[in-house]
């Protein structure tokens, strides 16, 4: 009976089982990490801003969602922003990581939907691996929207 159980408990924690299922990207996702890509090169602060605004989830925007969450802008957009030339453009997709369904946000800007990985590749040249940008699709339609920026 204990053999039995450890088995299945190897069965349940092996890495076979927490395996990524890679997908074919999509290419609304594919445009919308396109479009982020163009939008963090914009040399104007505010015109970068209102590019970028629409292509991201409610969640990471400020209560009138006219401007970023204060923690966004100063982190993961920052970041995003600064290491945006270093990526192809045309974007080029590494590999997409499908997600699993869950709710984002809290309150006002929850939204149930699955959250998949776009790895955007480097250009040419550049050290380093392809970074993941989140694609949020929302479960109830709609267009898809970035989630997490921060890893560029």
């Amino acid at each position: 009976m204990i053999r039995l159980l450890l088995l299945l408990l190897l069965a349940v924690l092996s890495p076979a089982g927490f395996a990524i299922e890679k997908i074919d990207p999509d290419p609304k996702g594919v445009q919308l990490c396109e479009n982020f890509l163009k939008a963090c090169l914009i040399e104007d602060p505010k015109a970068r801003l209102e590019a970028v605004i629409p292509l991201l989830h409610k969640s990471m925007l400020s209560k009138d969602g006219k401007d970023l969450d204060r923690n966004v802008k100063e982190f993961s957009y920052s970041k995003a922003c600064g290491g945006a030339k270093f990526y192809a453009l045309p974007v080029e997709i590494y590999e997409v990581h499908k997600g699993n369904v869950t709710t984002v946000g809290f309150k006002e800007t929850a939204e149930r939907g699955r959250t998949d990985k776009y790895f955007v590749s480097k250009k040419a040249g550049q050290p380093g691996r392809p970074a993941p940008l989140h694609v949020f699709w929302p479960e109830a339609g709609g267009e898809p929207k970035l989630m997490n920026i921060g890893s560029l």
